[in-house]
Order: structure tokens, then C-alpha cells, then sequence
């Protein structure tokens, strides 16, 4: 190889082979990152939108309430 023979041409493929490895490493902590950010924001939005269902559900048992009793107040009607 052309490298072997040439210090300056060693040197230099080393460097350029430190310099990809930082840009490796860093590609590699962005994306972990991001994905950490992606995992977060999903379980905020996971816990929103449990907190909403629970919420309709609450609003689903009060108004079944409300009919139960409505249709209470229909059958003492019709019994008169």
C-alpha cells in the first residue's frame, strides 16, 4: 500500500481515520439521543391520552347514570 511507504501518507490516513471514528461515535450519540427524545415524547403522549379516556370514561358512567335515572322516572310514569 501506498501508506506504508510514505510517513506523510500514514499519518495522514491515521488522522482521517480518527476524524470518521469522532464522526462515528457522534452520529451514534445523536441517535440515541433523538431516540430517547422519540421515547419520551411518546410516553407523554401515551399518558395524555390516557388521562382523556379516562376523563370520557368518567363522563360515560355520569351519563349512564342520568339515563338510568331518567328511565326510572319514565317507568314510575307509566306505572300512574
Amino acid at each position: 500500500m501506498l501508506s506504508k511507504d510514505n510517513k506523510y501518507m500514514t499519518e495522514a490516513s491515521e488522522e482521517l481515520y480518527e476524524l470518521n471514528s469522532d464522526d462515528a461515535i457522534r452520529a451514534r450519540c445523536r441517535a440515541r439521543k433523538d431516540y430517547y427524545n422519540n421515547l419520551r415524547q411518546t410516553q407523554e403522549d401515551f399518558a395524555a391520552l390516557q388521562a382523556e379516556i379516562a376523563e370520557k370514561d368518567a363522563l360515560i358512567a355520569a351519563l349512564q347514570a342520568r339515563l338510568a335515572e331518567k328511565d326510572a322516572q319514565l317507568k314510575k310514569g307509566e306505572q300512574r
